[in-house]
């Protein structure tokens, strides 16, 4: 799992003013075949993010896809959601609630830790009964595969945003790919690679 980054989305974007004193480095320079030629840590950081992060999409639309034509005859796939509170949630955002409800100090903590023990027992029902969904349909060891990509993916976008760039042209390679990737998604690495790039510059700018 991604720490908290020491700088805000502000702070980094900000420090990557420093790429103004470092000669010119197109940001989309780096899309081709050249980008092998760099010699950075962060190309081929770069590289196997995108490859699993491929990998694990396309398995998981045609996971998506054999859940559609087995719900036909076995019904949906449980969701593993409850509703706590008026709050529809699951997984670990039963625990962030808990906190939440503790923090406000509104209710009677035994009542909360009495609520809190009663959705996670639900919660575990409902993915348990995914779990013999998946049997039942012969889905079992493709969702285990699924799980698997996505980890895998999890832990090279942590290696990916704490790797720093050594020259001005792995820098901008780093938050082209970035910028690229924020058009579709909002993840945590995204910050951290941001303010790991700044560094960098910022290091670089002064050398």
């Amino acid at each position: 799992m991604i720490t908290e980054p020491t700088l805000t989305r502000r702070t980094a974007m900000a420090g990557l003013s420093a790429a103004a004193m470092l000669p010119p480095v197109a940001a989309g320079a780096l899309s081709g075949p050249e980008a092998t030629t760099v010699d950075d840590p962060i190309i081929a950081a770069i590289k196997k993010h995108k490859l699993l992060f491929d990998h694990a999409t396309n398995i998981g639309m045609a996971l998506s896809e054999a859940e559609d034509n087995a719900s036909e005859t076995h019904g949906h796939r449980p969701i593993p959601l409850i509703v706590w509170r008026n709050y529809h949630i699951g997984g670990s955002e039963i625990d962030i609630r808990r906190e939440t409800l503790l923090a406000q100090g509104e209710v009677d903590p035994a009542v909360i830790e009495e609520e809190y023990r009663a959705a996670k027992a639900r919660c575990e029902a409902i993915e348990q009964a995914g779990r013999d969904w998946d049997e039942r349909t012969g889905l079992a060891s493709w969702r285990r595969e699924v799980d698997q990509a996505r980890q895998a993916t999890d832990a090279s976008a942590t290696a990916l945003a704490t790797t720093k760039p050594t020259t001005p042209a792995g820098a901008a390679a780093l938050i082209s790919y970035v910028l690229e990737d924020m058009e579709d998604y909002d993840c945590e690495w995204h910050q951290v690679a941001l303010a790991t790039a700044a560094d960098a510059l910022r290091d670089m700018s002064t050398t």
